[in-house]
């Protein structure tokens, strides 16, 4: 009887997660990267590096500084790290931005990057989320979902996970979603959170999904 009720829990679960998505999708049809360096797997992949902990919008103007000083990555892995450092300042994290952007070049530069989950993981700065985003946009391989900060609150927010760990938040999101969506469902996520469910203050008040949020006004 308990595992019978366990099922339609699941199963209600996914047809509510189902229509939070197609929401979404209608209320954020061009959702999706911002990041400008979106057609070359390396440059794209050196971006997402530097995107951690900084918004797009300054990537994008520090990466066409980086590129057009050195436009490969075999230029790039001989770039020297004070310069480097100096172009990625307005970044932060600058020290360790830079030691990541010229290794990562180098391994391009030598042997070449293994684009798998396991091969961008072993890259320093890539973390799962960064491997997925990678996958995902260059490539159209849903290996998961790119659990960022805006996709962690909105998914506690929704109660669709209970968890602070981004790999458990992953695994929960993943049971509800078909494969199709794991590459969309970031970037709708990122939307939602940039213009109306926002760390603080979110505007419950115009919310599409007010009538299926545990949380609306309780925050």
């Amino acid at each position: 009887m308990n595992e019978a009720i366990n099922v339609m829990k699941a199963m209600n679960e996914k047809i509510r997660f189902k229509k939070i998505i197609r929401l979404l999708e209608k209320k954020y049809p061009s959702a999706g990267t911002t990041l400008f360096e979106n057609k070359d797997p390396f440059r794209f992949l050196i971006c997402v590096i530097l995107s951690a902990q900084c918004t797009d919008a300054k990537v994008n103007s520090c990466a066409k500084q980086l590129f057009k000083e050195y436009p490969s990555d075999r230029a790039l892995s001989h770039a020297p790290i004070l310069r480097l450092k100096s172009i990625l300042k307005p970044l932060g994290l600058a020290n360790a931005k830079s030691e990541y952007v010229r290794t990562v070049a180098v391994i391009e530069s030598e042997k070449g990057i293994e684009w798998t989950m396991q091969g961008l993981q072993r890259l320093p700065g890539v973390g799962r989320k960064t491997a997925n985003v990678v996958l995902s946009e260059m490539f159209g391989i849903s290996e998961g979902i790119a659990v960022d900060t805006h996709c962690a609150r909105i998914s506690k927010r929704l109660g669709l996970t209970f968890s602070e760990n981004p790999i458990e938040i992953e695994r929960d999101l993943t049971s509800l979603a078909s494969k199709n969506k794991w590459g969309k469902i970031t970037h709708l996520f990122i939307a939602h959170g940039r213009n109306i469910c926002k760390a603080r203050k979110p505007k419950c008040n115009i919310c599409l999904l007010a009538d299926m949020c545990p949380s609306c006004a309780k925050i």
